[in-house]
C-alpha cells in the first residue's frame, strides 16, 4: 500500500482496496495519523522525557561509556536468554521502590497487559478506571473479560468503586487505576483506594508509567508521593518516560513475580528486553536519588504554566503535572492549534480519538526540566494568542 492509500500491484488487491476506503475516511474525519520527526530548531513538548535525561549530552555519553551489556539478549529469558544484569536491575529495584520483587519487560504496554492477563488466570474480578491506558483496556480484552469480571468505574471516582466493590459477589477482587493519568495529567486518589482496597479485601495494581522518577522520595513515584508503602500493591513502572529509556519493571509481591514468570504470554514469548537497555536502567537507578532539582524545575514550570493559563481564562487544572491538556473539543480546531504552535515554534501533535473520548480533543503538552523560563514564556503568548482558523 502506498502512502497515499492508493492501490498498488500485487497480491491482496481486495485487501488494499478496503485499506485505502478506510484510511480515506479518517482522512476526511480529520483522524488519520502520520509519522512526523521533530523539526529542527523547535522545542519538543510531546515528549514525555520529564528530567531532560534525552536531550542532556554528557548524561546519554556517560551512559554509553559506562556500559557493557549486549545489545540483544539473544532469547526468551526462560529459554537462554537470561543475562545477569536482569537480577541486579530487579533486586536494586525492588529495594528503590520498597517491595519484595519486581521483573522487567520490554515495555510498559507489554507488562500492563502481563498483569492483567496473569491475574485473570486466578478468576478474579477486575475494578477498572474507565480513563486507563489502552494498555490496560487491551490486557482486560485479551483476557475475554466480560462484564461477570470487569467493572468500569468512573474516572477517579472513589465512592463508585466503593459501590461496585459492595455490589460485588467476587471473592477475589482487583482495583486497576494509573497514578498519574496519561491524557488529562490528574492524579488517583490513591491514598483512599488504598484505604479502599484494604477495606475490601482487594489487591491494588498501580500503573506507575508518568509519576515514577518526577513525583516521591528520590523519583520513587506517586504512591510515594502520597505517603504509602508499596509492599501491598503491585505497581507497574514503565522506563521510557522521566528515565529517559526502555522497558518497565513490576513490582511487587514474591508470588506475583512468580506468577508472572509460569503465566505472562508477552514474558515468556518473545525475547528479552535489551541487556544494555538494562545496564542503563540500572546506572540511572543508581543516580535517579541525585535529581531532585530536576524534578523541582519540572513540576515548577507546570505550575507556571497552568497558572498562566488559567489567568487567560483556559479551562486548566491546577497542580504541578508535567502533563498539561488544551483541551479545544474538535478534531478540526486540535489541529489547527497544532499548527499554530508550530509556527510559534513549538512542537505538539493533536491528540484525537480513539485516544480520548470525542469532543474532547486537545494539544497535549508535555514539559521537561530542559525547557528553559524564556521558552515557556513564549509558549504562554503562543497558545494565548491562538484564534481558531477552521
Amino acid at each position: 500500500m502506498t502512502s497515499d492509500a492508493s492501490v498498488g500491484s500485487g497480491g491482496g488487491e481486495a485487501v488494499q482496496r478496503a485499506a485505502a476506503a478506510w484510511l480515506q475516511e479518517l482522512e476526511d474525519q480529520r483522524m488519520r495519523r502520520s509519522l512526523s520527526p521533530v523539526p529542527d530548531g523547535v522545542v519538543n513538548l510531546c515528549s514525555n522525557d520529564y528530567l531532560g535525561l534525552v536531550v542532556d549530552q554528557a548524561w546519554q555519553e556517560e551512559l554509553r561509556s559506562n556500559l557493557a551489556e549486549p545489545a540483544g539478549a539473544g532469547a526468551s529469558r526462560l529459554l537462554g536468554g537470561e543475562h545477569r544484569i536482569y537480577a541486579e536491575l530487579e533486586e536494586a529495584f525492588s529495594q528503590f521502590k520498597g517491595t519484595e520483587a519486581s521483573l522487567y519487560f520490554s515495555s510498559g504496554y507489554l507488562a500492563n497487559e502481563a498483569v492483567v492477563q496473569t491475574l485473570a488466570r486466578l478468576d478474579v474480578h477486575f475494578f477498572s478506571d474507565r480513563l486507563n491506558h489502552a494498555s490496560i483496556i487491551d490486557g482486560c480484552r485479551l483476557a475475554r473479560l466480560d462484564r461477570h469480571r470487569l467493572t468500569l468505574v468512573p474516572h477517579r471516582d472513589i465512592d463508585a468503586f466503593v459501590d461496585a466493590l459492595k455490589d460485588s459477589r467476587a471473592s477475589r477482587r482487583v482495583i486497576l487505576t494509573e497514578s498519574i493519568f496519561s491524557m488529562d495529567g490528574d492524579a488517583a486518589d490513591l491514598r483512599r483506594l488504598s484505604d479502599v482496597a484494604r477495606e475490601y479485601d482487594a489487591l491494588l495494581v498501580v500503573d506507575e508509567a508518568h509519576a515514577i522518577g518526577v513525583f516521591g522520595r528520590g523519583g520513587r513515584g506517586w504512591i510515594d508521593e502520597q505517603g504509602l508503602s508499596a509492599q501491598e500493591i503491585v505497581t507497574v513502572n514503565p522506563l521510557g518516560k522521566a528515565w529517559g529509556l526502555q522497558g518497565a519493571l513490576v513490582s511487587g509481591p514474591q508470588w506475583f513475580r512468580e506468577a508472572l514468570i509460569n503465566a505472562a504470554r508477552p514474558f515468556i514469548y518473545t525475547t528479552g528486553a535489551s541487556p544494555w537497555l538494562a545496564g542503563a536502567a540500572l546506572w540511572t537507578l543508581r543516580r535517579m536519588p541525585e535529581w531532585d532539582d530536576r524534578r523541582r524545575r519540572v513540576r515548577k514550570l507546570a505550575t507556571r504554566l497552568r497558572e498562566s493559563l488559567r489567568r487567560g481564562n483556559w479551562d486548566v487544572d491546577e497542580g504541578d503535572c508535567p502533563i498539561v491538556p488544551i483541551i479545544v473539543g474538535s478534531a478540526a480546531a486540535a489541529l489547527d492549534l497544532s499548527r499554530h504552535l508550530l509556527e510559534a515554534g513549538f512542537f505538539c501533535r493533536a491528540i484525537r480519538p480513539p485516544t480520548v473520548p470525542e469532543g474532547t480533543c486537545r494539544v497535549r503538552i508535555s514539559l521537561t526540566a530542559a525547557v528553559t523560563d524564556a521558552q515557556l514564556e513564549r509558549l504562554v503568548d503562543a497558545i494565548l494568542g491562538w484564534r481558531p482558523r477552521t
